[in-house]
């Protein structure tokens, strides 16, 4: 079960404008409460609460913008959405506190509000990851900071893409010799 959502996003603008254009979409957004920008050095973050529209289940998402490093005309968002409780946001807080441990699913919705929001970007945007579940440190996690304040996106650890490939490459050397089995029977 996942109530959260993050992804990152290669923009080809700088973080001012593109901090602005993400405040002027969530402004926009049926449903979407934009709850400001807060500009800590080097980064705007974009703060966008999310109710739904009859039980008022509340949904909080946080766009970081951040300068790229070998390109001040681009930024990166670090897009990050989470479900707050299983309950909607008007029961009594009594029973909200039971439910808290709860594991539930958000069934799409925070990717939904991220998309949303970043889909309405009219500068040149590419997806670099999206993955549901986790939480904010594993986005930042992606990332690399350098002393002049700019960030590198370095993706997935090259240990994780090694494991990968390697089973990648065991399981399509099983199938063929799975196929030419079945061949010579």
């Amino acid at each position: 079960m996942f109530h959260s959502y993050h992804a990152a996003f290669l923009v080809e603008a700088p973080k001012t404008k593109v901090a602005k254009a993400l405040a002027r979409i969530a402004e926009d957004t049926p449903g979407a409460v934009y709850r400001g920008i807060a500009k800590p050095k080097p980064e705007h973050v974009v703060s966008v609460s999310f109710y739904t529209r009859c039980c008022k289940w509340l949904d909080e998402a946080s766009f970081t913008v951040v300068p790229v490093e070998h390109d001040r005309g681009s930024s990166y968002i670090m897009a990050y959405a989470e479900s707050t409780n299983f309950c909607c946001s008007w029961c009594p807080s009594c029973i909200r506190s039971c439910f808290a441990c709860c594991d539930f699913d958000d069934w799409g919705k925070n990717e939904a509000h991220i998309r949303a929001i970043v889909d309405g970007l009219k500068y040149a945007t590419t997806e670099l990851h999206a993955e549901r579940g986790g939480d904010a440190d594993d986005l930042r996690a992606l990332f690399d900071r350098s002393s002049k304040a700019a960030y590198t996106y370095r993706g997935i650890s090259d240990n994780t893409t090694t494991a990968t490939a390697t089973t990648s490459a065991s399981a399509t050397a099983s199938a063929a010799s799975n196929s030419s089995l079945s061949s010579s029977s």
